[in-house]
């Protein structure tokens, strides 16, 4: 196997376009395009798109439970490093709540304006943090 050791790589127009620091992190400037396996850190570890019942579509996610109106569990394919990852949810509801986190897992209710729980489409959800 080969190496490549650089520190930056440059456009030709001599603009920075990715730098490599002593660490071995890498800052990229500009859009970045990716195809094929592309691996990043394991810092995105979970996303889901949700209507009223189930997952339709996501990444790291293995199925939805639904607990009743507007109230589901999320499992997790490969689970979360710790359990203090951060976690967004967004929706047609009023607020969205996070009854429990797991590592494996996380809970979400939605509530109308009177704190009703209640079904909405477009349920969207995004963990961030460490994969195990």
């Amino acid at each position: 196997m080969s190496n490549l050791l650089v520190q930056n790589i440059k456009h030709t127009n001599a603009t920075q376009s990715i730098a490599v620091d002593a660490s071995g992190n890498v800052t990229a400037s500009g859009n970045v395009t990716a195809s094929g396996n592309t691996s990043v850190g394991g810092t995105l570890g979970v996303w889901a798109k949700c209507d009223e019942h189930s997952v339709e579509d996501s990444l790291n996610v293995t199925s939805s439970t639904d607990h009743g109106t507007g109230d589901y569990t999320i499992t997790i394919a490969n689970d979360m490093q710790r359990v203090e990852y951060s976690l967004t949810i967004s929706s047609l509801a009023v607020e969205n709540k996070i009854s429990a986190m797991a590592t494996g897992s996380y809970r979400r209710e939605c509530l109308n304006s009177s704190g009703s729980v209640v079904n909405v489409n477009f349920v969207n959800s995004t963990v961030h943090g460490d994969l195990a």
